[in-house]
């Protein structure tokens, strides 16, 4: 494959398209007053042991159906009100989202964070993103005021400080080609190229930090994200009381899921329900916690 080729293929970012639902997981006992029929149901309230709405961010080249159907079906069967967007289209790729300037995409989630929370009656929202839907969320946070919508945010493989391509943005830069292979791919995928781990956008960004006050963070990485590089960039740096990195290994070593399958590991649901559910009693997980 040509350096070109295969640049392109790296920071595109589309190896993610192979999933498929799966039955969701005998319900707990809800209210049935309070108890969502389905995601996007817009009568849903949120409960006494529920009280946040839980939004849930795709991210590149996916949609949300695909994204969500495994660990959406979890989140309603425990009693959540669970909401997801379809954000970022391009005419070019049409219906492939997560595509467009991620400051764009900011503006679409804030718009959709403001609905939920009008239909809702809630004060904030808890948010859930993999991938793009770890970091744009960041910048609606931190540039569209929205920290003081938002209660908890948990991220699967989130691109957070962007990547590397597995080394392949400083070969291209190396041999000349990398403005080349951008401007080739951002006439499609603008936020494929705001993601380089360098890239103006993210500099930006962090200029003054990657987390805003008042919000608790749990970052979930895996030691074997191919599309993230190294797995690392996927954690927030400024470190406090509020913020969690982790990778899936840190609880089972034999887990080996990667970028995508994240989206269809029981472990990584059951680690975020717990961070936004928090039981009485602090839970420990381990390669039994499926």
């Amino acid at each position: 494959m040509r350096p070109i080729s295969l640049l392109s293929h790296s920071l595109s970012i589309a190896a993610l398209a192979i999933l498929s639902t799966i039955q969701a997981a005998p319900a707990e006992p809800v209210h049935p007053q309070k108890r969502a029929m389905h995601v996007n149901d817009w009568s849903c309230k949120p409960s006494a042991e529920k009280p946040y709405p839980l939004v849930l961010v795709h991210g590149t080249f996916m949609n949300a159906a695909t994204t969500w159907a495994f660990h959406g079906t979890r989140f309603l069967a425990k009693g959540y009100c669970v909401f997801q967007l379809d954000y970022g289209y391009v005419p070019q790729l049409p219906g492939i989202g997560g595509l467009a300037r991620i400051e764009n995409s900011a503006e679409e989630l804030h718009k959709f964070v403001d609905k939920v929370l009008a239909a809702t009656k809630a004060r904030q929202v808890d948010m859930l993103g993999h991938s793009q839907g770890g970091l744009m969320p960041l910048y609606y946070m931190k540039r569209l005021d929205g920290a003081a919508k938002v209660h908890k945010i948990g991220a699967l493989a989130p691109a957070t400080h962007g990547t590397t391509a597995s080394g392949l943005v400083n070969l291209s830069r190396a041999v000349n080609i990398y403005d080349a292979t951008a401007d080739a791919i951002i006439k499609s995928c603008r936020s494929c190229v705001e993601m380089v781990h360098d890239s103006p956008f993210l500099t930006d960004l962090y200029k003054d930090g990657d987390v805003s006050p008042g919000v608790e963070y749990f970052y979930l990485g895996t030691k074997y994200d191919a599309v993230i590089s190294p797995y690392t960039n996927s954690f927030l740096r400024q470190k406090n009381a509020d913020v969690t990195n982790a990778a899936i290994q840190d609880y089972c070593v034999f887990d080996h899921a990667g970028h995508g399958l994240l989206l269809v590991n029981a472990l990584a649901f059951n680690i975020m329900d717990n961070f936004f559910s928090p039981p009485p009693a602090p839970r420990t997980f381990t390669c039994l916690s499926y």
